[in-house]
């Protein structure tokens, strides 16, 4: 970050937070003096470990009680079946130097460098922490691949294949990877204690490891020694660490978290007790602010809401192993949940809204990452809530570590109850979302994210420049998507362009700027919050939203029939002639341009009809080579090929846009807003059926005559 934005930064600050950052600057300066006096090896003569420990452990994750697995094996052996073959196909990937951590395969057969981005050979040196640098490296050097690597979840996959399997290789192969990190990282020392949510996934991970491996024969009490007095430290300094301004939505909550977990597993001192309570009040005093009061994340990004999520129900599990349960966060990650199930897609998947980093709370590898359907699964159980149990693909790993055979047992016996359907405003959050199970649709008129600033004032978040964005399953099936994010640290191109509007379904106007990038991961000048507003029926969905800039506005109205397709209207009052370009994100496959406003694939097409604007033709982006228009990153590290459409338009003064999406068959339809009026291309007359109205425009459909817009 430049003088000049710290110096903005600075401006900003409130008195706690100039105190908060003062206190951990003096933090730093005994953690440097911890580092110089430290000897190689860790002091755990004075700790109190060993088989009582291991017993603390499993209060976590009762499902590794051996008596939990026992019955498992009488009661459910179908399940039992296919965990055994997850554990025993994960554990076999990993051992075999072919287990993927952000879509890199990384070799974990021999010496591993805790401390390098093994795809670029990058190593940070082993100093104090808070001199290394994390970011802007040579080439394509990213640190979350060293972070990712010690963030140990893979352990457990291998734990599980000792529990379920017998497999005794996995059980020894753990002992020697825990080791051999403790060895290379003492605290405050590398990479791997540069960020204090790295330090709380790692012990949350080992706790999880030492739970399965509780009555495992070959562990030696010095063994038991050094790992307890390694959680020590990670204790220590998350006390010391936590990100209240630096980052205080989903590392915060995760931090916590993970300090909660060790404070549950050690005999209570007064240290432990110190810890458990910080860990308790920012819990307490934190939780809340994550949610927009419709309980949606404030961070605007799908994956970051189940993510904090996950760290919600691992505290409140811990705290309920003390028997200290957490009450009032209870209703607050329920209603969170019931929110999030809102968004899921007739696919069983969830939409790839904001930043994404692969990361999953609990130590349980997904299947798929975009499907959550395992943590609403237990949020079902935890909250006795029939609306949230997702019967499909049954419970889920996830439940069975945490709440064990009973939990399995008691999540059997409920009867799921249909969430309505329809459509739901999340008007704090700013997202309509409706579906009818074959159906779905996504309007996204809301902030960017919690803590921008309209001014020049630069703030680190996740969502994207994805304003007005419309997201779209026809029949089941992807339509408009969202492209997602590559990668944090690699070319910097890519991040700009997956953050903004090109690689959205929205319209990118010059002069009228959603946000401006304001580094890596950080935005500045967001515009005013937009309006929204939207009406759901059996036969209809409309949606509207409206940005306003001083010399532009920008409204869209949004039409769903559902079974027949979409219809997206903007109208756009400018001050002077100004280009624009509409983005669509389509699926991968073959797009037929037959004429210069049409597009058809797959037996859909696209069509647009354009009233006051100088006009141009559609063009195709198909994902290939290194340029990231057309591709779809849906894991970090990982893409895969799409398609993008776009449109550029040289504004006038008063511009409508509709754009038509759906089956070659759908019906014409003509939109009416009090300054134009407009039908899609291809349009034969008809008579016209009004089929609703919302904020002055009024939605016709020409009955018993389809649209003229072609198809393959």
């Amino acid at each position: 970050m430049s003088f000049w934005h710290k110096l903005k930064k600075l401006r900003r600050m409130s008195p706690a937070e100039i105190r908060w950052r003062i206190a951990v600057e003096m933090g730093r300066r005994r953690e440097r003096s911890h580092l110089r006096l430290a000897s190689s090896t860790n002091k755990f003569n004075d700790i109190e470990i060993g088989r009582e420990l291991l017993a603390s452990c499993v209060r976590l994750v009762p499902g590794s009680e051996l008596a939990q697995l026992e019955m498992l094996a009488e009661q459910h052996p179908t399940v039992l079946e296919r965990y055994k073959l997850a554990a025993a196909q994960n554990a076999e990937a990993i051992l075999n130097a072919r287990w993927k951590i952000l879509g890199h395969p990384f070799d974990l057969t021999g010496a591993i460098n805790w401390h390098q981005d093994v795809r670029t050979g990058y190593e940070w040196p082993r100093d104090f922490h808070a001199d290394l640098p994390l970011y802007d490296l040579s080439g394509e050097t990213d640190i979350k691949y060293p972070w990712e690597l010690s963030r140990h979840q893979f352990l457990c996959e291998l734990v599980r294949n000792y529990q379920l399997n017998n497999d005794d290789e996995s059980a020894i192969r753990v002992r020697e990877l825990l080791l051999d990190w403790i060895a290379q990282n003492p605290l405050y020392e590398g990479v791997n204690w540069t960020s204090a949510l790295e330090v709380a996934m790692r012990a949350i991970s080992w706790i999880w490891a030492l739970a399965g491996l509780s009555t495992w024969s070959q562990w030696k009490e010095e063994d038991l020694a050094v790992i307890g007095a390694s959680l020590r430290d990670h204790a220590t300094y998350l006390s010391g660490n936590f990100s209240h301004y630096s980052s205080p939505y989903n590392h915060l909550i995760g931090e916590a978290a993970g300090l909660l977990c060790i404070s549950t597993v050690f005999n209570d001192d007064k240290t432990i007790l110190k810890w458990r309570n910080q860990a308790k009040q920012v819990l307490v005093e934190s939780a809340p602010k994550q949610f927009y009061q419709d309980h949606f994340g404030v961070e605007q990004a799908v994956g970051y809401h189940y993510y904090t999520l996950g760290f919600l129900v691992i505290a409140l599990q811990a705290a309920q192993a003390v028997d200290e349960p957490l009450k009032e966060l209870i209703p607050i990650v329920h209603n969170a949940f019931k929110t999030g199930a809102m968004m899921r897609r007739p696919d069983g998947t969830w939409p790839a809204v904001g930043d994404l980093d692969s990361a999953r709370a609990l130590p349980v590898h997904p299947e798929n990452y975009w499907s959550f359907d395992s943590l609403q699964n237990l949020a079902s159980l935890l909250f006795d809530d029939p609306s949230l149990k997702i019967a499909q693909h049954g419970p889920g790993e996830g439940l069975f570590w945490l709440a064990g055979c009973d939990g399995l047992n008691r999540w059997n016996q409920i009867n799921p109850r249909q969430a309505d359907s329809g459509g739901y405003l999340l008007k704090d959050a700013g997202y309509a979302v409706a579906s009818d199970g074959n159906d779905w649709l996504l309007f996204d008129a809301g902030s960017i994210a919690h803590g921008l600033f309209p001014d020049a004032t630069p703030s680190t978040a996740h969502g994207h420049a994805d304003t007005l964005q419309v997201l779209y399953h026809h029949q089941g099936k992807a339509v408009l998507n969202d492209c997602g994010m590559p990668f944090y640290g690699g070319d910097q191109d890519w991040v700009t362009y997956f953050r903004s509007p090109a690689a959205h379904n929205t319209v990118q106007i010059e002069g009228a700027d959603f946000v401006r990038r304001a580094g890596r991961l950080a935005w500045s000048h967001e515009v005013k919050r937009p309006e929204i507003s939207a009406e759901f029926n059996d036969s209809a969905w409309l949606c509207h939203g409206k940005l306003t800039w001083p010399s532009v506005t920008h409204e869209r109205h949004v039409l769903c029939l559902p079974g027949q397709g979409l219809w997206v209207a903007d109208l756009i009052t400018t001050d002077r002639p100004r280009p624009a370009v509409w983005y669509w994100q389509l699926p991968e496959g073959k797009i037929a341009l037959p004429e210069p406003m049409l597009a058809a694939w797959d037996s859909m097409s696209l069509s647009c009809a354009v009233s006051g604007a100088i006009t141009s033709k559609l063009e195709c982006s198909t994902a290939t080579g290194t340029q990231p228009a057309g591709w779809r990153c849906l894991g970090y590290g990982e893409k895969q090929p799409g398609n993008r459409l776009s449109l550029s338009l040289q504004l006038e003064q008063s511009v409508l846009v509709l754009t038509s999406i759906g089956a070659p068959n759908r019906p014409e339809v003509t939109v009416e807003t009090a300054k134009k009026q407009l039908t899609e291309v291809g349009s034969t007359g008809g008579n016209q059926v009004s089929v609703g109205s919302l904020s002055g425009c009024r939605w016709l459909i020409s009955v018993g005559v389809p649209a003229a817009v072609g198809g393959e």
